[in-house]
């Protein structure tokens, strides 16, 4: 469920309110119903057993709504919450991802609400609300309560004693990129406003150029601390107990997939006041090239007889973003197609089926169609393994040790709506809802949950 990140909320928390709060044992029991019905999808099951599966994910699905109706909200926040999160893992499951965000939206006023009288929903669920937000607002029509999060400025601490404090850091950082976006989307910005012949900023200009300048050196400390981390895990590795093939590919994932983060970030923030230009695209061919060879470095770490995400053994969902959406952000920000082929292919290879509200074919769908409009060429049938671009630059590698590193509200019970009662209803495939929206908000400048700061500037680049 949790991938590469930490899976204390799934192997502790809510396995513990599970035992005592039957709301979320109610959603539980329908998590893992329809958890198992996206791996029989893989599998030979007849429509009965799956008919019989459904009615039993929906009646615990139901029960779990009973309940908190039932209930004090106000005195069961931390439930209430907890509870929440799982309905939009199961609106995600059921690729209901209208229903998904109107319970993140729900989620976030509560946990506003909560937040200054709990230190413990501020460490153990806020992270995850945090993180979750970001999908939401790229499905809600870019409502602006999903980048509007607390708690944004937080100090960043002295170093990283474990891969979930990098993470937990890296959070904070994306969700000020974020809002820092919104804000300056919301009010017009731009790096200069001419008027009546004079160059003229708009009111908050230099607080937003300061907040950008604060971002890029959280990014740089970030990514110091995270190269001594995994430096020390290497020594750590070195002198304790010999790791199976499988957890030391594990680890390298983790790595491989926060740098790749780590890269589109100083995408954005550096692209927080400019337009869409192909000059702009070049500029960033080095962090393309990085991340290629970041990926064709996990890639070939993978241990022999390891099933990749196309494989039946593999997990077909995660309640968490993975590889997906950040590797689709790459096919449509990289302009030159053999670089935008190889992303394509790392989409196939390390994303899952379905990741939190991201379908990975119809982001392939849609990477291949954004290729085909703005290269000009037709994929079908198109050899796939292209020669990339030489000279490649500085990479930076993490992986081996001792290598160097280049810096570049109130709570109401009709919050919980109920699912359809319809057991024909009870999937709703929202692809065509996905695609439309995932090639709506292309352009390319912003994240792929893209925010609308201009009309977008196109041109087809030739083979």
């Amino acid at each position: 469920m949790s991938g590469t990140l930490d899976p204390y909320f799934w192997t502790h928390l809510v396995l513990q309110l599970g035992a005592n709060e039957p709301a979320v044992k109610h959603a539980l029991v329908a998590i893992s119903g329809l958890f198992e019905q996206v791996d029989e999808l893989q599998q030979e099951v007849t429509a009965g057993q799956r008919l019989v599966h459904q009615r039993q994910a929906l009646h615990h699905y139901n029960a779990a709504i009973r309940e908190l109706k039932t209930q004090d909200l106000k005195e069961k926040q931390i439930v209430v919450l907890v509870v929440c999160l799982l309905f939009i893992c199961i609106e995600a499951l059921r690729s209901d991802v209208q229903s998904a965000v109107r319970h993140g939206r729900h989620g976030i006023e509560i946990l506003k609400a909560a937040l200054p009288n709990s230190g413990w929903i501020k460490d153990h669920l806020l992270p995850i609300f945090r993180r979750l937000s970001v999908s939401a607002f790229y499905f809600s029509d870019n409502d602006g309560t999903f980048l509007d999060m607390p708690e944004l400025w937080e100090p960043a601490p002295c170093s990283f004693s474990t891969a979930y404090d990098a993470q937990h850091m890296f959070d904070v950082i994306i969700a000020r990129i974020s809002h820092l976006t919104l804000v300056i989307a919301e009010t017009g910005q731009t790096t200069d406003v001419e008027q009546e012949g004079t160059k003229t900023q708009t009111p908050y200009f230099e607080d937003h150029r300061a907040e950008q300048a604060i971002v890029k050196n959280l990014l740089e400390k970030w990514l110091c601390m995270f190269a001594q981390l995994i430096a020390k895990i290497h020594h750590i590795d070195a002198s304790g107990k010999r790791l199976s093939s499988q957890e030391q590919y594990q680890k390298k994932k983790m790595q491989v997939f926060m740098l790749t983060r780590y890269e589109a970030a100083r995408i954005w923030i550096e692209m927080a006041f400019d337009g869409d230009t192909p000059k702009a695209r070049d500029r960033f061919l080095p962090n393309f090239q990085r991340v290629l060879k970041q990926l064709q470095w996990l890639q070939s770490q993978m241990p022999p007889g390891v099933q990749t995400a196309t494989g039946k053994q593999s997990p077909q969902f995660m309640f968490e973003m993975g590889f997906t959406a950040i590797i689709f952000y790459f096919v449509s920000a990289c302009p030159y197609p053999e670089m935008r082929l190889e992303f394509l292919r790392f989409m196939q290879l390390f994303g899952l089926p379905k990741e939190n509200l991201w379908d990975r074919d119809v982001l392939m769908a849609a990477g291949r169609k954004i290729i085909e409009d703005e290269n000009g060429i037709k994929l079908e049938g198109r050899e796939r393994s292209l020669t990339l671009p030489s000279s490649p630059g500085p990479l930076i590698d993490l992986a081996t040790p001792g290598s160097s590193i280049s810096t570049q509200p109130t709570i109401h019970p009709s919050d919980f709506s109920s699912p359809p009662a319809d057991f024909d209803d009870f999937f709703d495939d929202s692809s065509t809802f996905v695609f439309n929206k995932t090639l709506k908000s292309h352009p390319w400048c912003s994240m792929p949950w893209s925010i609308q700061i201009g009309p977008r500037e196109t041109s087809k680049m030739n083979k």
